[in-house]
């Protein structure tokens, strides 16, 4: 055998092996490529995905909150009637007491501070409805001097001056 072939013949095979393994990595790089493309795409999809999902749910979110507003507002509704007979109730038991000159002056006062528990409590309901309804505090006809901020407010707790 001749030099050249013992040489020629390794050098031969290490070539188709290298050829063979080149196919390969070039096979490999193609899948990678193929699947980096899949991957970005799915990511794509995803994050459109996550955006309707967000919009969906702001709206979902939009809609109990309104609800709850409805719902908060009935109970406000039914719970100011409640207070607003208890009221007109004890006020009736005080003109009655009034009239009978036998009634006790302690359960007179008693039905008096009951009855201005009412009216305080009538108030924070009125004023709860108005703000969860947009309507300014003090746009009611509940509202009077004596609650109502004058334009010296601010002043007033800095000059010390007082509201007339």
């Amino acid at each position: 055998m001749d030099i050249r072939q013992e040489v020629h013949e390794p050098h031969s095979s290490l070539s188709k092996l290298l050829t063979e393994y080149a196919g390969r990595l070039e096979l490999l790089r193609i899948l990678h490529c193929e699947d980096m493309e899949a991957a970005a795409e799915f990511e794509e999809r995803m994050l459109l995905a996550k955006q309707q999902w967000e919009i969906e749910r702001k709206a979902l979110m939009d809609q109990i909150a309104g609800l709850r507003n409805i719902i908060d507002q009935r109970e406000l509704t039914t719970e100011t009637a409640k207070t607003e007979a208890a009221s007109s109730e004890c006020r009736q038991g005080i003109e009655a007491m009034l009239d009978k000159p036998s009634a006790g002056v302690s359960k007179l006062i008693r039905e008096t501070a009951r009855e201005a528990e009412l009216q305080a409590y009538l108030k924070g309901l009125k004023f709860s409805q108005s703000s969860s309804a947009g309507i300014p505090e003090f746009a009611g006809e509940e509202a009077n001097e004596s609650v109502r901020p004058c334009s010296s407010t601010l002043n007033s707790f800095s000059n010390s001056e007082t509201c007339a």
